[in-house]
């Protein structure tokens, strides 16, 4: 009967290890993905306020991007008028740096 229970537990146990182990592994292909599964992104993949939402998209909503992007253009262009289409390269890598690279790529600014 110990034996029974012991063994009972144990394979919980390893059950339970067994679905944190394959959710770690999951994570870690979501979020560190190897350099060859990475896009190489370059300012014209980003150079309007469209594209760069397309990019990050599935990061944020779009009502959020916006809001983001016509703050950093009004801080670097403060008589810009919020219908501006284009994102000057200081605007976009403001915009990198403070809300990160988009989920499968990473920006190359070559400057």
């Amino acid at each position: 009967m110990l034996t029974t229970a012991l063994h009972g537990y144990t394979t919980n146990v390893l059950r339970h290890l067994t679905t944190i182990f394959i959710s770690l592994e999951i994570a870690t292909n979501l979020f560190y993905k190897s350099d060859k599964e990475m896009k190489t992104l370059y300012y014209t993949d980003a150079n309007t306020k469209g594209k760069l939402i397309n990019l990050y998209i599935n990061q944020y909503s779009e009502r959020q991007l916006r809001i983001y992007i016509n703050d950093i253009i009004q801080e670097f262009r403060p008589k810009a008028k919020k219908t501006t289409k284009n994102i000057s390269l200081q605007e976009l890598k403001a915009f990198v740096e403070l809300y990160g690279e988009p989920v499968g790529g990473e920006f190359c600014f070559m400057r």
